[in-house]
């Protein structure tokens, strides 16, 4: 329901609705352990109460909670030995990290996180060389890079 109040553009009902799955995702996990699908689905809500908390310009909130469904992603690719699925939503939760930073003015942190986004994506991807979605992680990542770079390449 969050996802449909976003493209309704009402940001408030998103958030409600996006924390009300937090808190049940986070009660799973506690209640059923870290199994594989508790933890993504907990990463999930995560990212996505951060995505609403900078849409409505709490960016402060939303790195909180973007740092958190970064640890909880972090763990699910020990859990899982490094899958392809697990290594794609890493490099998607490291994604949305660095274009906060890259948004606020962290050009160095940015490029760190992208640069460690292209790293995992690149890993997903000689595991799953068809998958077009980790394709499009590892495209996103050089994009971002060579905007980066392109910033701070002074004019010839």
């Amino acid at each position: 329901m969050g996802d449909v109040q976003r493209a309704l553009g009402d940001e408030s009902a998103a958030r409600g609705r996006y924390e009300q799955s937090l808190e049940v995702s986070e009660r799973l996990v506690m209640l059923t352990g870290e199994s594989p699908e508790a933890l993504r689905d907990w990463s999930v809500s995560l990212s996505n109460v951060g995505d609403v908390q900078r849409a409505m310009g709490d960016a402060a909130a939303a790195r909180g909670r973007f740092e958190q469904s970064l640890e909880v992603r972090e763990r699910l690719v020990k859990l899982t030995g490094e899958s392809p699925e697990a290594l794609s939503d890493l490099a998607i939760g490291l994604e949305r990290l660095a274009d906060l930073c890259r948004d606020q003015g962290d050009q160095e942190g940015a490029r760190a996180l992208y640069q460690r986004g292209l790293a995992v994506g690149t890993a997903a991807l000689r595991q799953s060389p068809l998958a077009r979605d980790i394709q499009q992680l590892v495209v996103v990542a050089q994009a971002r890079l060579a905007a980066l770079a392109a910033l701070n390449t002074p004019p010839s």
